[in-house]
Protein backbone atom coordinates (compact mmCIF):
# COMPACT_ATOMS: atom_id res chain seq x y z
CA UNK A 1 0.00 0.00 0.00
CA UNK A 2 0.87 3.73 -0.97
CA UNK A 3 1.08 6.10 2.41
CA UNK A 4 -0.41 9.46 2.10
CA UNK A 5 2.63 10.91 2.91
CA UNK A 6 4.45 9.41 -0.33
CA UNK A 7 1.87 10.40 -2.21
CA UNK A 8 2.22 13.87 -0.64
CA UNK A 9 5.43 13.95 -2.24
CA UNK A 10 6.33 16.55 -4.87
CA UNK A 11 7.84 14.36 -6.87
CA UNK A 12 5.12 11.53 -6.68
CA UNK A 13 2.39 14.72 -7.26
CA UNK A 14 4.63 15.76 -10.58
CA UNK A 15 5.56 12.34 -11.82
CA UNK A 16 1.25 11.49 -11.05
CA UNK A 17 0.14 14.64 -13.13
CA UNK A 18 2.52 14.03 -15.61
CA UNK A 19 1.55 10.57 -16.20
CA UNK A 20 -2.22 11.65 -16.44
CA UNK A 21 -1.00 14.47 -19.11
CA UNK A 22 0.74 11.75 -21.61
CA UNK A 23 -1.86 9.44 -20.88
CA UNK A 24 -4.27 11.59 -22.42
CA UNK A 25 -1.59 13.17 -25.22
CA UNK A 26 -1.03 9.28 -26.07
CA UNK A 27 -4.97 8.62 -26.48
CA UNK A 28 -5.10 11.38 -29.24
CA UNK A 29 -2.45 10.24 -30.63
CA UNK A 30 -3.55 6.85 -31.18
CA UNK A 31 -7.06 8.09 -32.29
CA UNK A 32 -5.80 9.82 -34.91
CA UNK A 33 -2.97 7.22 -36.10
CA UNK A 34 -5.82 4.99 -36.59
CA UNK A 35 -7.68 7.86 -38.88
CA UNK A 36 -7.48 8.79 -42.56
CA UNK A 37 -4.30 11.59 -43.53
CA UNK A 38 -6.85 13.80 -44.99
CA UNK A 39 -9.03 13.33 -41.66
CA UNK A 40 -6.26 14.14 -39.02
CA UNK A 41 -6.99 17.78 -38.81
CA UNK A 42 -10.77 17.59 -38.65
CA UNK A 43 -10.32 14.79 -35.78
CA UNK A 44 -6.76 17.17 -33.75
CA UNK A 45 -9.59 19.99 -34.65
CA UNK A 46 -12.35 18.24 -32.96
CA UNK A 47 -9.87 16.51 -29.96
CA UNK A 48 -8.89 20.16 -28.90
CA UNK A 49 -12.70 21.63 -28.94
CA UNK A 50 -13.84 18.43 -27.04
CA UNK A 51 -10.86 18.33 -24.66
CA UNK A 52 -8.69 20.73 -25.19
CA UNK A 53 -9.82 23.12 -22.19
CA UNK A 54 -9.41 19.84 -19.83
CA UNK A 55 -5.58 19.28 -21.48
CA UNK A 56 -4.96 22.95 -20.40
CA UNK A 57 -5.80 22.62 -17.15
CA UNK A 58 -4.21 19.13 -16.46
CA UNK A 59 -1.23 20.89 -17.96
CA UNK A 60 -1.21 24.31 -15.56
CA UNK A 61 -1.71 21.97 -12.82
CA UNK A 62 1.49 19.82 -13.55
CA UNK A 63 3.39 22.80 -13.91
CA UNK A 64 2.25 24.21 -10.50
CA UNK A 65 3.37 21.47 -8.73
CA UNK A 66 7.15 23.44 -7.65
CA UNK A 67 8.36 23.61 -11.30
CA UNK A 68 9.69 26.92 -12.19
CA UNK A 69 7.83 26.89 -16.06
CA UNK A 70 5.24 29.62 -16.81
CA UNK A 71 1.80 29.20 -16.94
CA UNK A 72 2.29 31.56 -19.96
CA UNK A 73 3.62 28.64 -22.11
CA UNK A 74 0.35 26.76 -22.22
CA UNK A 75 -2.45 29.63 -21.87
CA UNK A 76 -1.06 32.37 -24.83
CA UNK A 77 -1.27 28.63 -27.08
CA UNK A 78 -4.17 28.01 -25.60
CA UNK A 79 -5.83 32.32 -26.47
CA UNK A 80 -4.14 31.20 -30.10
CA UNK A 81 -6.49 28.32 -30.70
CA UNK A 82 -9.74 29.92 -29.03
CA UNK A 83 -9.13 33.16 -31.34
CA UNK A 84 -8.70 30.30 -34.40
CA UNK A 85 -12.30 29.11 -33.46
CA UNK A 86 -10.40 25.65 -32.15
CA UNK A 87 -11.12 25.67 -28.52
CA UNK A 88 -13.99 26.99 -27.21
CA UNK A 89 -14.00 29.92 -25.30
CA UNK A 90 -15.98 29.39 -21.91
CA UNK A 91 -14.37 26.33 -21.33
CA UNK A 92 -10.88 27.40 -22.14
CA UNK A 93 -10.94 31.25 -19.88
CA UNK A 94 -12.88 28.71 -17.01
CA UNK A 95 -10.14 26.02 -17.23
CA UNK A 96 -6.97 28.88 -17.72
CA UNK A 97 -8.04 30.62 -14.65
CA UNK A 98 -9.17 27.73 -12.60
CA UNK A 99 -5.84 25.53 -13.45
CA UNK A 100 -3.82 28.79 -12.11
CA UNK A 101 -5.60 29.20 -8.82
CA UNK A 102 -5.65 25.23 -8.36
CA UNK A 103 -2.04 24.49 -9.07
CA UNK A 104 -0.52 27.31 -7.00
CA UNK A 105 -3.18 26.48 -4.00
CA UNK A 106 -1.80 22.92 -4.08
CA UNK A 107 1.44 23.93 -4.13
CA UNK A 108 0.68 25.92 -1.17
CA UNK A 109 -0.65 22.87 0.56
CA UNK A 110 2.33 21.00 -0.39
CA UNK A 111 4.90 23.00 1.22
CA UNK A 112 2.95 23.80 4.67
CA UNK A 113 2.96 19.91 4.87
CA UNK A 114 6.42 19.18 4.04
CA UNK A 115 7.70 22.28 4.79
CA UNK A 116 10.42 20.61 6.58
CA UNK A 117 11.68 18.62 3.60
CA UNK A 118 11.14 21.16 0.74
CA UNK A 119 14.09 22.20 0.85
CA UNK A 120 16.16 19.31 1.44
CA UNK A 121 14.82 17.84 -2.50
CA UNK A 122 17.75 19.05 -4.81
CA UNK A 123 15.76 20.20 -7.56
CA UNK A 124 13.94 22.97 -5.23
CA UNK A 125 17.33 23.83 -3.39
CA UNK A 126 18.75 24.61 -6.78
CA UNK A 127 15.69 27.03 -7.53
CA UNK A 128 14.92 28.28 -4.70
CA UNK A 129 17.82 29.44 -2.60
CA UNK A 130 17.05 30.15 1.38
CA UNK A 131 18.55 33.78 0.62
CA UNK A 132 15.37 34.07 -1.54
CA UNK A 133 13.07 32.72 0.48
CA UNK A 134 14.31 34.94 3.51
CA UNK A 135 13.88 38.08 1.56
CA UNK A 136 10.39 37.54 0.51
CA UNK A 137 9.85 36.00 4.32
CA UNK A 138 10.59 39.91 4.95
CA UNK A 139 8.18 41.20 2.36
CA UNK A 140 5.59 39.08 3.90
CA UNK A 141 6.42 40.94 7.59
CA UNK A 142 6.14 43.83 5.78
CA UNK A 143 3.52 43.81 3.30
CA UNK A 144 1.69 40.71 4.10
CA UNK A 145 -0.69 39.15 1.14
CA UNK A 146 -0.02 41.54 -1.33
CA UNK A 147 3.37 39.89 -1.94
CA UNK A 148 1.10 37.27 -3.60
CA UNK A 149 -1.18 39.48 -5.50
CA UNK A 150 1.88 41.58 -6.94
CA UNK A 151 4.08 38.50 -7.74
CA UNK A 152 1.83 36.95 -10.17
CA UNK A 153 2.88 40.20 -12.54
CA UNK A 154 6.80 39.53 -11.78
CA UNK A 155 8.27 36.88 -14.49
CA UNK A 156 9.68 33.98 -12.38
CA UNK A 157 8.78 34.88 -8.82
CA UNK A 158 5.74 32.41 -8.42
CA UNK A 159 7.14 29.38 -7.16
CA UNK A 160 9.33 30.81 -4.72
CA UNK A 161 7.10 33.37 -3.31
CA UNK A 162 4.69 30.40 -3.17
CA UNK A 163 7.02 27.85 -1.87
CA UNK A 164 8.19 31.07 1.50
CA UNK A 165 4.20 31.09 1.71
CA UNK A 166 3.88 27.72 2.50
CA UNK A 167 6.61 27.72 4.91
CA UNK A 168 5.29 30.35 6.27
CA UNK A 169 1.63 28.91 7.04
CA UNK A 170 0.11 31.59 5.08
CA UNK A 171 -3.63 31.36 5.76
CA UNK A 172 -4.74 29.31 2.84
CA UNK A 173 -7.98 31.54 2.69
CA UNK A 174 -5.77 34.24 2.78
CA UNK A 175 -4.03 32.49 -0.38
CA UNK A 176 -6.83 31.81 -2.25
CA UNK A 177 -8.39 35.27 -2.34
CA UNK A 178 -4.91 37.29 -3.39
CA UNK A 179 -5.11 34.05 -5.97
CA UNK A 180 -8.76 34.53 -7.24
CA UNK A 181 -7.76 38.07 -7.44
CA UNK A 182 -4.51 38.78 -9.10
CA UNK A 183 -5.04 35.67 -11.82
CA UNK A 184 -8.10 37.41 -13.31
CA UNK A 185 -6.02 40.34 -15.35
CA UNK A 186 -2.93 38.02 -15.57
CA UNK A 187 -5.17 35.02 -17.32
CA UNK A 188 -7.12 37.85 -19.12
CA UNK A 189 -4.12 39.12 -21.12
CA UNK A 190 -2.18 35.57 -21.42
CA UNK A 191 -5.20 34.39 -23.61
CA UNK A 192 -5.75 38.16 -24.72
CA UNK A 193 -2.10 37.80 -26.51
CA UNK A 194 -2.67 34.09 -28.25
CA UNK A 195 -6.18 35.40 -29.63
CA UNK A 196 -4.74 38.85 -31.25
CA UNK A 197 -1.74 36.75 -32.88
CA UNK A 198 -4.59 34.50 -33.93
CA UNK A 199 -6.68 37.41 -35.24
CA UNK A 200 -3.02 39.28 -36.76
CA UNK A 201 -2.65 36.27 -38.99
CA UNK A 202 -4.46 37.61 -42.83
CA UNK A 203 -4.57 40.14 -45.13
CA UNK A 204 -7.80 41.82 -44.25
CA UNK A 205 -7.89 45.48 -42.59
CA UNK A 206 -8.70 43.98 -39.09
CA UNK A 207 -6.14 41.76 -39.46
CA UNK A 208 -3.56 44.79 -40.53
CA UNK A 209 -4.60 46.89 -37.77
CA UNK A 210 -3.98 44.05 -34.89
CA UNK A 211 -0.77 43.86 -36.31
CA UNK A 212 -0.40 47.68 -36.23
CA UNK A 213 -1.25 47.36 -32.61
CA UNK A 214 0.61 44.75 -31.55
CA UNK A 215 4.16 46.36 -33.16
CA UNK A 216 3.29 49.72 -31.27
CA UNK A 217 2.60 47.57 -27.78
CA UNK A 218 5.92 45.42 -28.39
CA UNK A 219 7.30 48.79 -28.73
CA UNK A 220 5.88 50.66 -25.60
CA UNK A 221 7.03 47.96 -23.38
CA UNK A 222 10.46 47.46 -25.24
CA UNK A 223 10.97 51.21 -23.74
CA UNK A 224 9.85 51.31 -20.51
CA UNK A 225 12.04 47.89 -20.16
CA UNK A 226 15.24 49.87 -21.43
CA UNK A 227 14.02 52.62 -19.24
CA UNK A 228 13.57 50.49 -15.86
CA UNK A 229 17.03 48.31 -16.78
CA UNK A 230 18.74 51.94 -16.76
CA UNK A 231 17.13 53.30 -13.70
CA UNK A 232 18.19 49.81 -12.34
CA UNK A 233 21.52 49.92 -13.51
CA UNK A 234 22.39 53.41 -11.73
CA UNK A 235 20.37 52.92 -8.40
CA UNK A 236 23.28 51.37 -5.87
CA UNK A 237 22.09 48.09 -4.56
CA UNK A 238 23.07 47.24 -1.02
CA UNK A 239 22.24 43.75 0.79
CA UNK A 240 18.85 43.00 0.39
CA UNK A 241 16.86 43.21 3.95
CA UNK A 242 15.48 39.50 4.90
CA UNK A 243 14.29 37.75 8.07
CA UNK A 244 16.11 36.17 10.31
CA UNK A 245 17.68 32.60 9.85
CA UNK A 246 16.74 31.04 12.35
CA UNK A 247 12.84 31.46 11.71
CA UNK A 248 13.78 29.37 8.53
CA UNK A 249 16.39 26.67 10.74
CA UNK A 250 13.11 26.23 12.60
CA UNK A 251 10.44 26.13 10.26
CA UNK A 252 12.54 23.63 8.25
CA UNK A 253 13.34 21.43 10.98
CA UNK A 254 16.80 22.28 11.39
CA UNK A 255 18.69 23.07 14.39
CA UNK A 256 19.90 26.71 14.57
CA UNK A 257 23.11 27.69 15.63
CA UNK A 258 24.69 27.85 19.04
CA UNK A 259 24.81 31.37 20.20
CA UNK A 260 26.68 29.86 23.23
CA UNK A 261 30.52 31.11 23.30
Amino acid sequence: MISRQTLLKPRSLLVILGVVAILVCMWFVMRAWHAESHQVEMYVRGALADYGPLLLFLLLMASGVGVSLGEDVFIIPAGYLMGQGIMPVGWTILAAYLGVIMADTLWLLVCKTLSRRILNIRMFRRLMHPRRILEIKYQFEQYGVWVIVISRFIPASRTTVITAAGIAKMSTWKFLLAETISAIPTVVCQLGIGWLAAKAIGTGPEARHIRLAITIGLGVLLVVGLIWWWRRSRRAEGPRPRAKMSWLLEATGRRAPSQEH
